[in-house]
């Protein structure tokens, strides 16, 4: 069965999370991506998975997940060689994937302008912190940072607390989603006009894309988020929207209408408040008297009790207990590969489904330079020139023993 991007070459030059997320998403639809790196240990999040947490000597969970159905090539781009070969290669692919810095494509002559005089028809794609130009282009875009710049970490948490991080690499994960929206835009454009062109996506504009309602709100109406005592989830939300403990564990509770919600708890208190604008002035009270009563039973009785009365509300799951959920098993979010080189790994599957061309799970995330002579046979070069290649260190075929240093 052929797949939505079947055919296409990708050249992945990117390495972190933003633009390995967004060429692993083109892998799953179909493209053929080779993944150039360093010699070495490649690409930098080959040493340094978050928590440690290793499958090999060589092969870790960070890597793992971002970096599904790649080839790996690796290359010294400081020298002659392994300069030209990945021009040649760029000069027949249809998408290239960076995220250095706007003044690294610069000095290694891998920068739009350039290439696009090789390859009229290259998607080039560059991922960077906070964009092309500017004060602040050669900062380091990294997510924590990005988050901090990005005003979300003021939207949680208690009045009189720190700003709260979000607790994962969100600024990183909707960077490399724009990514790919935005190739494959280019990509549509290309089949019209018969030329590519360059798409710039920066983690700063992703992040603060997604507080859209919040912003729009603030730039319009001039009310900024304030954080209340009580642990709402949300600042611009009335009560009692937020994470409730229960008897047993905790309960999510969306918007809640007052005379619904005060009949659903048994909590005549709450039927005073009438208005939105209740809800606003007397967020803290509700909210503690809500807590109050939910206290008082096991979230799956609560659950059963606010659902009948329409009622927003979830269960506030552990990691195990995704994992082991039913909607999540039936939606297939988690599932198994097969390396020869490491065992068996369990991946995050792709969120895209297609009706008559699936993504696919082809190459589990390859060890440092595992397909080196099958990449460099596919562009015309002999064995012969291989093993000069590897004679002059232009590329690597052996990985170090062990990757944790």
């Amino acid at each position: 069965m052929d797949m939505p991007l079947e055919g296409l070459k990708v050249i992945d030059l990117s390495h972190h999370m933003a633009g390995p997320v967004a060429s692993q998403r083109l892998g799953d639809m179909g493209a053929d991506v080779i993944k150039v790196e360093p010699l070495g240990y490649g690409e930098w999040t080959r040493i340094r998975p978050i928590g440690n947490g290793w499958v090999s000597e060589y092969m870790n969970t960070s890597f793992i997940s971002a970096n599904r159905n790649k080839r790996s090539l690796t290359l010294n781009l400081k020298s002659a060689e392994g300069k030209q070969i990945l021009l040649g290669m760029i000069g027949k692919a249809d998408i290239f994937i960076s995220n250095f810095r706007p003044s690294v494509h610069k000095r290694l002559g891998l920068d739009y302008d350039t290439l696009k005089l090789e390859n009229r028809r290259l998607v080039y794609c560059s991922v960077t912190g906070y964009g092309q130009d500017g004060p602040y282009k050669d900062r380091p875009g990294q997510d924590l940072l990005i988050q901090g710049l990005s005003g979300v970490t003021w939207n949680a948490g208690r009045d009189g607390e720190p700003p709260i991080p979000l607790g994962t690499f969100v600024a990183d994960a909707m960077a490399g989603q724009n990514a790919v929206e935005g190739i494959l835009a280019a990509l549509y454009s290309r089949e019209k006009t018969g030329k590519g062109q360059m798409v710039s996506v920066d983690l700063l504009s992703s992040l603060i894309e997604v507080q859209t309602q919040e912003y729009t709100t603030y730039l319009n109406s001039g009310q900024l988020p304030e954080r209340t005592k009580e642990l709402l989830a949300h600042p611009l939300i009335n009560s009692p929207y937020g994470i409730h403990r229960t008897k047993d564990s905790y309960l999510a509770l969306a918007m809640a209408p007052f005379d619904k919600l005060a009949k659903a708890l048994g909590c005549p208190e709450l039927d005073r408040f009438k208005t939105w604008e209740d809800g606003q002035l007397h967020r803290d009270e509700i909210f503690r008297l809500a807590a109050e009563v939910l206290k008082t039973r096991t979230t799956e009785e609560w659950i059963q009790v606010l659902q009948e009365k329409d009622l927003w509300c979830g269960e506030v799951l552990t990691y195990p207990q995704v994992v082991e959920n039913p909607q999540v098993r039936h939606m297939e979010v988690f599932r198994t590969m097969e390396s020869e080189d490491y065992g068996e790994v369990q991946v995050v599957s792709n969120p895209i489904r297609f009706s008559d061309t699936p993504v696919t799970y082809r190459i589990a995330p390859p060890v440092l330079g595992k397909h080196n002579h099958e990449i460099l046979r596919e562009y015309g070069y002999t064995e012969q020139e291989i093993e000069e290649f590897l004679k002059k260190k232009v590329i690597q075929d052996e990985n170090p023993e062990t990757f944790r240093i």
